[in-house]
């Protein structure tokens, strides 16, 4: 999703609305994204591989409001609706006992 806004000067941009983290278990280490949200927010996972990701989401006001391990042998891909105090949103994702490919995000609406 992106939200666009005029800008002070006159012209019109786009602001991502998302945080995403994605690549092979095998090769990434730990990553952290934040993006800026109000209180209402879809975390996606699709995961193909095996072993454990962990996965923890804090909103705007430091709480963990998604957090644990995905153990999975084959392929997954589900979402959830996440509700949070506004501003800034972490993803954080600790991909370190997983076999294969993922690709998480975190979307404001």
């Amino acid at each position: 999703m992106y939200a666009c806004a005029a800008l002070a000067v006159g012209l019109t941009g786009c602001l991502s609305q998302t945080a995403e983290v994605d690549g092979s278990g095998v090769s990434s280490g730990g990553q952290v994204q934040s993006v800026h949200c109000e209180t209402n927010t879809t975390l996606e996972r699709y995961l193909a591989g095996s072993g454990g990701i962990g996965i923890k989401v804090f909103d705007g006001g430091n709480t963990v409001v998604f957090g644990g391990d995905a153990e999975i042998t084959g392929e997954s891909d589900t979402s959830s609706d996440l509700v949070g105090a506004p501003g800034e949103w972490r993803l954080v994702v600790d991909p370190g006992g997983f076999a294969g490919q993922f690709k998480i995000t975190l979307s404001c609406w």
